[in-house]
């Protein structure tokens, strides 16, 4: 299913490897933590970004990344599961 909001095919990619990767870090993956994320992604990551789909934060030297609202809703549409937010963990 094609998504409401313009991705590009790249970006779209990039949000699928978040969202799939989202439940083992308790809904706000660690960028590149259980996969690869290479300089090419970075460009992905802003459109993601741009599109108010996910934020990053840094934490300790890492980057995590935080799924809005909107991005939870798309996760939602196009994948059939819920993103919780790390808040209800704990």
């Amino acid at each position: 299913m094609k998504p409401k909001v313009d991705l590009t095919e790249e970006s779209l990619k990039l949000f699928e490897k978040l969202a799939d990767d989202a439940p083992n870090w308790n809904g706000s993956p660690l960028l590149g933590g259980n996969f690869n994320f290479t300089k090419e992604m970075r460009g992905n990551l802003s459109d993601l970004k741009k599109k108010d789909l996910v934020i990053t934060e840094i934490d300790g030297g890492e980057s995590w990344v935080y799924f809005t609202d909107k991005g939870k809703k798309l996760v939602k549409e196009l994948y059939g599961f819920e993103i919780k937010d790390y808040k209800d963990y704990l």
